[in-house]
């Protein structure tokens, strides 16, 4: 990937907004064939891996005899016949681990090893292991190990019962994280649902507000205490005020070589679009916003975004340099990054569960319940072009103003496109404790290309006032993806100690 570098002397902004020293001395272009600014350097959370460290024991006896536990013949209970079957059971094991060939795994070198009949494995085992503990995030075993509970560190063994469920039991008791998974099919979710734990807790929250002491306007109901997502889950977060935002956001505007960058991703993004119902020449300062949020990102190593829209709108600067964030937020969530709308953290946090486990972009709004019908119809200009996964060509869209004065570039997607479709829907409680999760089927849009915060989906619903009953406890706007992720999100919800509500 060809990448430019434009070093700036002076961290001095022009323009009114410019009331603080954030200015960004070094910015950074990736050139693409899309609209990412990112770059190949940034850590994405969905990106991570979990690594996973496989362990082959087993017993050898000092020699060969019968007894309560030993009863083949006594050929094949020799140390030197048990130590090549233990062999030969490891390769066989290592076989069936790589073939899964899991996109959410890294495997580590496995290690084989073997204890008398004290069960005392040599303390040189365990030395070579507390070198490489700290990069470890689960062990796989083959069979009882012996000590390996000192590190603390989850551990999971394939199997159908006996073993691996008393191994799962041993480690439970003691407060320890100990999995049984029934087969490699089992097994394979695990790692999604523990890779997606270990990407939440890597993920950093960036809020674009002046008020972060207090929830946003449009959504009392979201996470504002953001200390306990960090305590709980590893979740951290940064605060950008909206000075500092459009002191960047000016930097930007007067940079002409940065002007024609911006230039050619706008020109990509509309001639991509199906059909494009705005002037083209506002639509670069919505490219403009979302360069601006990159490359505040950076500064903070963060890697998910909120804006507070209300806010945002009360400042009137979207008016003064027309632009909206909704197009920046789907670009984002299509790039793997978390991006909520209206600053909401309930959303954001059932947003990375979902984007993290289906490896999709999310769709998310404000649900309104139609009882009669069964319908929850959910609107905001914010789909994703990879909501049919990252891996799946970009949905076909189209550009709308979201203003009546016709700026205010957002995506469009015709959900009817997918009518009979199964979707989940998710949002967390403002306490960050609990999960709500339903599902359904779509059943069709509406004002796909109308402005306005407008574009909807309908989804059916059974038991619909059963949602509506939960809503009043966790509030409004839900996060979408596609697909039933119900029993994937619950198992997530016991690793992670949330409850989830379905």
């Amino acid at each position: 990937m060809k990448r430019r570098t434009f070093i700036r002397n002076s961290g001095i902004c022009t323009g009114a907004a410019c009331l603080s020293s954030l200015c960004l001395s070094e910015m950074i272009i990736a050139e693409t064939r899309d609209f990412d600014f990112l770059g190949a350097d940034f850590i994405k959370p969905i990106d991570l891996k979990l690594r996973i460290k496989p362990i082959c024991s087993a017993r050898v006896h000092s020699e060969a005899y019968h007894g309560p536990c030993r009863y083949a013949p006594l050929e094949d209970l020799t140390p030197e016949a048990e130590s090549q079957g233990n062999k030969q059971s490891c390769d066989s094991f290592m076989k069936n681990l790589l073939a899964m060939q899991h996109p959410d795994a890294e495997i580590l070198t496995p290690e084989l090893v073997e204890y008398p009949e004290g069960d005392m494995i040599d303390p040189s085992f365990f030395n070579k292991l507390e070198k490489e503990v700290n990069d470890i995030d689960l062990f796989v075993t083959t069979y009882r190990v012996p000590g390996l509970e000192r590190f603390k560190k989850p551990v999971a063994m394939v199997g159908q019962g006996v073993t691996n469920v008393d191994v799962a039991a041993y480690y439970r008791d003691r407060g320890l994280e100990g999995y049984a998974p029934y087969m490699w099919d089992d097994f394979s979710e695990l790692i999604t649902v523990l890779k997606t734990r270990k990407a939440i807790s890597q993920t950093r929250i960036l809020v674009v507000t002046n008020r972060l002491d207090k929830p946003p306007y449009g959504v009392y109901s979201s996470i504002n205490n953001l200390e306990h997502l960090q305590e709980k889950y590893g979740t951290t977060y940064q605060s950008v005020s909206l000075e500092d935002f459009f002191c960047e956001m000016d930097r930007i505007a007067g940079d002409k070589t940065i002007q024609k960058e911006l230039e050619a991703k706008t020109k990509r993004f509309i001639s991509d679009a199906q059909n494009v119902h705005m002037k083209p020449d506002t639509i670069i300062s919505d490219i403009r916003f979302y360069l601006t949020a990159v490359n505040i990102l950076k500064k903070y190593n963060a890697n998910a975004f909120a804006a507070r829209c209300f806010e945002l709108c009360a400042s009137k600067v979207p008016w003064e340099k027309k632009f909206v964030p909704c197009s920046a937020l789907s670009m984002f969530k299509d790039q793997g990054i978390p991006a909520s709308c209206e600053g909401d953290i309930s959303a954001l946090m059932a947003m990375a569960a979902e984007m993290y486990l289906a490896k999709k972009s999310i769709y998310m709004g404000n649900p309104l319940v139609e009882k009669e019908n069964s319908l929850l119809t959910i609107h905001h200009d914010v789909p994703g072009l990879k909501m049919k996964g990252y891996d799946q060509p970009d949905l076909p869209y189209e550009i709308v103003n979201f203003t009546d004065s016709g700026f205010g570039a957002t995506i469009r997607y015709d959900f009817a496109n997918d009518i009979g479709e199964t979707v989940t829907l998710g949002r967390f409680h403002r306490s960050g404790d609990h999960m709500l999760v339903v599902s359904g089927k779509i059943d069709g849009s509406f004002d796909v290309l109308k402005y306005g915060c407008s574009l909807g989906i309908k989804i059916r619903m059974d038991n619909i006032m059963d949602y509506y009953e939960h809503s009043k406890e966790f509030g409004h706007h839900l996060a979408m993806v596609y697909g039933d992720y119900i029993a994937q999100i619950k198992r997530l919800g016991k690793v992670m100690n949330f409850e989830v509500v379905s």
